[in-house]
């Protein structure tokens, strides 16, 4: 695990420009921006290397000053929760324009925890504007504001060095903490369509309420993640957007971007978990999902939510038929575990993280050159050798290549005419008589043999 980081809150009403600023720091598009009000429904990290000093930024959610629906009240009570969590918080204020109520509101919520932020004020590109509108920014009682514009880059660099001198006693106490080196985490996305409960699993393993969680459908935009420790371990665990069918889906709209960035978490895990409602039939867009996974190559658990809606009996009677369902649906991934959890009730956890561990050893592991090649020999005995064309095919030997997760490239005198049955069957083998790799994909290539 690395050693903790400070953390930067950005925090605001809707339409102030915290996102633009976000990625501005951490100099890609993490979190999406759109001139809509309310589109960061979620708090999003990014980290940022600065003069020597790593820091970890977290974009929240705009603060409404009169909620007026559900999503609304909550994305008020993510932020708040939040803000005691954070070792700095940069207040972002519109400069060109004067102090609304929702300004005043968040001020007097960060004054009820003792929190003194930094007013950062930006769209500030017009001086003559932001000169105009001084005075009416120091009615907010928070001293200096650091003028800036995300969208173009100004005043951004004084921003950090004046944020950093803040922090330089927590880098201090943190260094003093620090001493010896300890194992990244293991970074497992959760992944699956709207409503199956990713959010409520992923708020009950942080056992506080980090991504939103309401039974309206697509709530979460962003890619979340939380560092959490389970059973002497510890993980990245990242909660994603569902994903929904592309043809329901419209071209650079919010939930397009948020259906992208949960692709990108996906390829970015160590494991994903593909998470199903039990009261659902797996359909056509599950199965695209796993797909996803299987095509970045990464490892996977597959999970049945929400059994605490079936009684002990519905149990013993669905879940053999459940499981051997998603074994007929999901067969490219044969590898997989299928499991049955409740994220509302943490009930088949142990389970989850013994199979995420198993996963992930699965994911990286090696194989010696020798046993490689003892495997080959027996391999040729029990699969006879195709001759497509007249040419008889020969596998001469085979070396391990790479890993997350374990390529095996096999030398043969014709690769490009091999017949798909007969990789295949290679494969199969190969993954009997090197090991199971439960959890895990294996990649096999064949190659021409190398000329002397």
């Amino acid at each position: 695990m690395r050693d903790r980081i400070p953390s930067i809150h950005i925090i605001g009403k809707p339409n102030v420009g915290k996102s633009t600023l976000f990625n501005r720091l951490v100099r890609k598009k993490k979190a999406i921006v759109d001139n809509r009000p309310g589109v960061t429904r979620d708090a999003v990290e990014g980290e940022v290397r600065f003069d020597d000093r790593t820091f970890r930024v977290v974009d929240t959610c705009g603060l409404f000053g009169d909620p007026g629906d559900e999503i609304e009240e909550k994305m008020w009570e993510i932020t708040e929760a939040g803000v005691d969590d954070g070792d700095l918080v940069l207040f972002v204020v519109d400069g060109t324009n004067p102090p609304t109520s929702e300004d005043f509101k968040v001020v007097d919520m960060l004054r009820s925890k003792g929190v003194k932020p930094l007013l950062v004020a930006n769209k500030t590109e017009s001086q003559k504007k932001y000169d105009n509108n001084l005075a009416e920014l120091y009615q907010l009682g928070l001293g200096d504001p650091i003028p800036v514009s995300a969208e173009h880059g100004y005043g951004v660099y004084d921003m950090l060095e004046i944020a950093l001198e803040s922090l330089e006693p927590v880098f201090e106490a943190l260094e003093k903490e620090s001493g010896e080196d300890k194992e990244e985490p293991i970074r497992v996305a959760i992944v699956g369509k709207p409503n199956v409960g990713k959010s409520l699993l992923f708020n009950a393993l942080l056992e506080r309420e980090r991504s939103m969680v309401t039974e309206i459908a697509g709530t979460t935009r962003d890619a979340i993640d939380a560092v959490v420790e389970m059973y002497g371990k510890t993980y990245t665990l990242v909660d994603t957007a569902g994903m929904r069918r592309k043809n329901r889906v419209r071209y650079h709209t919010v939930e397009s971007y948020s259906i992208l960035r949960a692709q990108r978490a996906i390829e970015s895990a160590d494991v994903c978990v593909i998470l199903l409602d039990i009261n659902s039939q797996i359909s056509d867009q599950d199965k695209k999902i796993a797909g996803f996974v299987e095509n970045a190559g990464k490892p996977c658990v597959v999970c049945f939510n929400k059994v605490d809606l079936l009684s002990e009996p519905e149990k013993e009677e669905q879940y053999p038929e459940l499981r051997e369902e998603a074994r007929r649906e999901f067969y490219f991934i044969p590898y997989s575990q299928v499991l049955f959890i409740s994220g509302k009730e943490k009930t088949g956890m142990r389970k989850l993280f013994n199979a995420v561990d198993e996963c992930y050893a699965s994911y990286t592991t090696t194989f010696g050159t020798g046993a490689i090649n003892t495997a080959l020999e027996r391999i040729k005995i029990l699969v006879s050798p195709p001759s497509p064309k007249g040419k008889r095919i020969r596998m001469y030997y085979a070396t391990q290549v790479g890993v997350k997760p374990p390529v095996i490239k096999i030398f043969v005198n014709y690769p490009k005419i091999i017949p798909d049955n007969y990789k295949r069957a290679v494969k199969k083998h190969l993954r009997k008589f090197l090991g199971p790799l439960p959890g895990s994909p294996m990649f096999v290539k064949f190659t021409g043999r190398r000329k002397k």
